[in-house]
């Protein structure tokens, strides 16, 4: 089960982008690196890691905050990831990730203020 619930924080970012220099070594920690070394994205905040991973099967999502670590499936669509919950959907679009309950209401937005996307 993924505990979205964990990674809310409504901070204010800067977005960098890839052009930015920097790797997706920069900007995640060792339990959120990918086993196979195909990052499709990752983002931080400094505080919230949260990386995709491309595998055989599809897209692994996996974020570590407050030193929990959550893991699922993830789906691509058009340039964002989404991760599917019982109770909330995350978006991961560049700098923000959104989190939703199940009827699409938005409970809370994740400024991030280093990312990459590659896919």
């Amino acid at each position: 089960m993924i505990m979205i619930g964990a990674l809310l924080d409504d901070s204010p970012s800067s977005s960098t982008a890839k052009t930015s220099g920097y790797t997706y070594d920069d900007i995640t920690v060792p339990a959120t690196w990918c086993d196979n070394d195909e990052y499709v994205y990752a983002a931080t905040n400094g505080t919230d890691y949260l990386s995709v991973c491309k595998t055989n099967s599809g897209y692994l999502f996996q974020a570590l905050s407050d030193d929990a670590l959550t893991e699922g499936e993830a789906k691509k669509v058009k340039s964002s990831y989404v991760v599917n919950t019982k109770n909330y959907i995350a978006i991961l679009d560049k700098d923000t990730m959104t989190i939703t309950d199940t009827k699409g209401n938005v409970q809370s937005v994740v400024s991030l203020n280093r990312w990459l996307s590659g896919d």
